[in-house]
C-alpha cells in the first residue's frame, strides 16, 4: 500500500493512469487495497462492482473527498475543483487534438455540419436542438473523446458501514475508487482501445462500461448541457475554422487528469484564407 502516510498518492496524481492501474490490475484483479492522501482506499475496475457501488447499493457509499484535501481548501472547494477539471473545456480540448491528428475524421465532421447548414440557410433559420440530433457522427467524436482521454479517471465514495463485494469485506470508512479509466480503456469492451474511433459507438456499448460523467444518482447533473455546448461550438468551428497544433503536442501531463503537454497551443486559420 506504499508509504506510511502518502502510500500511492504520488504515483497515482504524477504518471500515466494507465500505467499505474494496468500493473495494479494485472497483478492483484479488478479489486485491491492502497493507500491515498492517507486514506485506506479499495480500488474496483469491473462494471459489475462499480454499478453496485454508484448505482444499486449507492445507499451503503457516500460521495466523499479525502479529509486532508478538504481540510486544506474546504469542502466546497474541492468540490467545484473537481467540476472545474470536468468541464467543457476540458473535453473541447481533446476534440481539438483529435480531430487535428485525425485529419480525414475533421472533413467528414465538417461535411455533416455542411449539410445541416445548407438546411439552415433554405428554412433561413438559426441552429435548434432537434438539428443537433442530426450530428450522429459529432456526437460519436464527443463520445470517443471522453472515453479515450477518460477525464475523470476515477471518483471518491466512502463505505458507511462494513460491505461485502465480491467476496471481499471492505471496512467502515474506507474509500472505494471506481475506476472509470480501467473500464474505458479495457480491451474486452473497447477492441483496440488506444486507436481513436467514434465508429465503436454506433453500437451502444455494454451497460456500465462507459461512465465518463460518473454513474447513479450522484453522476454529473450537467452532461447533456456539456455535450450540447460541444456539439453548438464544433458546428461553428469546422465549418469556419481550421487549426495547427504548435510545437509538439504528443506529450500528455498527469495532474491528476489528462491535458496535453504545456497546454494545447494551436494557430486558428480562417478556411477561406487557406489556398485551394
Amino acid at each position: 500500500m506504499g508509504w506510511p502516510y502518502l502510500g500511492e498518492t504520488l504515483k497515482l496524481y504524477t504518471q500515466n493512469p494507465n500505467t499505474f492501474f494496468s500493473k495494479r490490475h494485472k497483478r492483484y484483479g479488478d479489486i485491491f487495497k492502497t493507500r491515498i492522501l492517507g486514506y485506506p482506499c479499495v480500488m474496483i475496475s469491473s462494471p459489475e462492482a462499480t454499478k453496485t457501488v454508484l448505482v444499486t447499493h449507492a445507499h451503503l457509499f457516500k460521495p466523499t473527498y479525502p479529509a486532508s484535501k478538504e481540510k486544506i481548501i474546504g469542502p466546497e472547494a474541492v468540490f467545484f475543483q473537481h467540476l472545474a477539471h470536468d468541464t467543457t473545456a476540458s473535453v473541447l480540448t481533446w476534440v481539438l487534438k483529435y480531430l487535428h491528428d485525425n485529419v480525414n475524421l475533421l472533413e467528414a465532421v465538417t461535411e455533416e455540419h455542411e449539410g445541416i447548414k445548407k438546411k439552415l440557410v433554405m428554412e433561413n433559420r438559426g441552429i435548434t436542438w432537434d438539428d443537433t440530433r442530426q450530428m450522429s457522427l459529432s456526437g460519436r467524436v464527443i463520445q470517443e473523446t471522453l472515453r479515450s482521454a477518460s477525464i475523470l479517471s476515477f471518483t471518491f465514495r466512502e463505505a458507511v458501514q462494513d460491505v461485502e463485494l465480491e467476496g471481499y469485506t471492505i471496512p467502515k470508512g474506507w474509500k472505494v475508487l471506481p475506476l472509470f479509466r480501467v473500464i474505458h480503456h479495457s480491451a474486452d469492451f473497447f477492441p483496440q482501445p488506444e486507436t481513436f474511433d467514434p465508429s465503436r459507438f454506433k453500437v451502444a456499448p455494454r451497460p456500465n462500461t462507459f461512465m465518463p460523467f460518473g454513474n447513479g444518482v450522484h453522476s454529473c447533473p450537467g452532461s447533456e448541457l456539456a455535450k450540447l455546448e460541444i456539439l453548438i461550438l464544433l458546428h461553428h468551428l469546422t465549418l469556419s475554422y481550421r487549426w495547427q497544433v504548435v510545437g509538439n503536442g504528443d506529450g500528455i501531463q498527469y495532474c491528476p487528469f489528462p491535458v496535453p503537454k504545456h497546454g494545447l497551443l494551436i494557430n486558428i486559420i480562417p478556411r477561406n484564407k487557406i489556398p485551394n
